[in-house]
């Protein structure tokens, strides 16, 4: 069996097809405009990556309907006596319909991708839909849509008690947040200091004393007095620098069931050499989630937290129509940036409700991808 696939900007319904073993193609023939072929070497790495060969069926061009039906019909019948497969979900809908056309001559069977259902369903025969289990991790995944994973968060050296502790942070209100700032604003002093130490510039006393006694405990400070404060590692000192907040979020992941895939802190390129850093980033039924995480309050005005939303809207372009985004903010964000994120479809968990954070994960990822 062979597939021909319509190359276009969404990829996955090109790949998954081919990974499913009942469905697996002895060869991919990829249908390529001049428009796609940077899309075409993407998706054709991600099959060879999986040991499928590849072969590139070039077209003039993705809408002159007589000119698109001569060249399929001419690829057809130089295989003739070959099982060829039409997947019809790509391309154009004139790339579609003259393939269509071509393969309806000559008796050859035609499927299309139910994205939400994950199954092949047949466009020209009485056939039952073939499931495909959706099996792509995150760097086959990103590589399909033009992206490479540079490197990610292992949290080596991040103990059991921090993520205890980080539960404990995430519910912080009030006086107890309060510290939180402090003690982030400590531990960014102390960054590349090859000690680890931070200036204390007020007493330490109350919500801040009790943080302190609470780190000193889990070993993430491993000295303080009442001018300094020395962390244990430099995985300590990033923990209470803020990154505490991707740790609980990296919990929280863990305990989702049937993700694909996830990572935490990624940080990817294109081929052009464009970078970008993501806080985390999750697949779920072939499905992005784009995941941003904030421990500051907005304190310079609507124009930073704009600036926080834009950025992570841009993000969701990683993995194709389907990505969504979500913010994760330890303060309670104000309406304005609210209304902003509903209006770019980017999901919030701020202030208080960052407790139940695995709940609205559930929600937001787990129950969005079955509908």
């Amino acid at each position: 069996m062979q597939h021909l696939c319509l190359v276009s900007a969404q990829p996955v319904p090109n790949i998954t097809p081919a990974l499913e073993p009942v469905f697996k193609p002895e060869k991919v023939i990829l249908a390529v405009s001049p428009e796609m072929k940077q899309q075409a070497a993407n998706q054709e790495a991600v099959l060879k990556r999986f040991q499928i060969p590849v072969e590139r069926l070039e077209l003039p061009n993705a809408y002159d309907m007589p000119v698109l039906l001569d060249v399929f019909m001419q690829c057809l019948d130089g295989r003739k006596g070959q099982d060829v497969y039409l997947n019809a979900t790509g391309g154009t809908k004139p790339m579609a319909i003259a393939a269509q056309e071509a393969f309806r001559m000559a008796g050859l069977p035609v499927f299309y991708v139910h994205d939400q259902e994950n199954k092949v369903i047949w466009l020209d025969r009485e056939k039952e839909s073939v499931h495909i289990t959706p099996r792509l991790k995150l760097d086959p995944f990103l590589q399909a849509h033009g992206y490479s994973i540079l490197s990610s968060a292992s949290f080596e050296g991040f103990q059991d008690e921090w993520r205890t502790l980080a539960l404990e942070m995430a519910s912080y209100d009030g006086d107890e947040a309060k510290a939180l700032v402090c003690m982030n604003a400590i531990a960014a002093e102390a960054k590349n200091k090859a000690n680890l130490t931070g200036r204390l510039k007020f007493e330490a006393k109350g919500a801040f004393d009790r943080l302190l006694n609470k780190m000193y405990s889990a070993g993430i400070i491993k000295y303080y007095d009442d001018k300094t404060v020395s962390f244990s590692s430099e995985a300590a000192r990033a923990f209470a620098n803020g990154i505490w907040l991707e740790f609980y979020l990296h919990s929280c992941l863990s305990k989702l069931k049937g993700l694909q895939d996830y990572a935490i802190n990624i940080q990817t390129s294109t081929h052009k050499d464009t970078k970008n850093e993501i806080d985390g980033v999750v697949l779920h039924k072939n499905r992005l989630t784009i995941i941003e995480c904030k421990t500051r309050a907005f304190d310079d005005g609507e124009q930073e937290a704009r600036d926080a939303l834009y950025k992570l809207d841009s993000l969701c372009s990683l993995g194709g129509l389907k990505t969504s985004g979500i913010i994760v903010s330890f303060f309670p964000l104000k309406d304005y940036i609210l209304r902003r994120a509903e209006s770019l479809r980017i999901s919030v968990c701020h202030g208080s409700e960052i407790k139940n954070l695995q709940a609205h994960l559930e929600r937001k990822i787990l129950s969005a991808s079955s509908r």
